[in-house]
C-alpha cells in the first residue's frame, strides 16, 4: 500500500492539531513533527502526523544495517524512534 497524503486549508490550527492528535493517539503507531518556526538549511517543512504502520522494523544485533537496507529497499519516508537501549 503506498503512503497517502491529504492537504487541507485549516483556519485554526491550535484547534484542529489538538483533535488530530488525539485522533491519531487511538493508533497504537503515530508520530507527529513540528518545525516550531525554525528554519531549516533546505527550508522549514510542513507539520506532518503519521500514524499506522505498514510494516514495523525489529531487527536483531544489526539495528543500523536493517534500517538502511529498508530504507533502500522502500525509499520513502521512515517514522519510528531509535531508543536508548540501542547504545548497549
Amino acid at each position: 500500500m503506498l503512503r497517502q497524503q491529504q492537504h487541507y486549508q485549516i483556519n485554526n490550527s491550535d484547534a484542529f492539531m489538538a483533535r488530530a492528535l488525539r485522533w491519531a493517539g487511538q493508533h497504537t503507531h503515530a508520530a507527529y513533527l513540528n518545525p516550531n518556526g525554525h528554519q531549516y538549511l533546505h527550508g522549514a517543512f510542513r507539520h506532518l502526523l503519521a500514524f499506522g504502520a505498514h510494516r514495523i522494523l525489529k531487527p536483531g544485533e544489526e539495528y543500523f544495517e536493517a534500517l538502511q537496507k529498508d530504507w533502500e529497499q522502500h525509499q520513502d519516508w521512515l517514522f519510528g524512534y531509535l531508543s536508548y537501549e540501542l547504545k548497549n
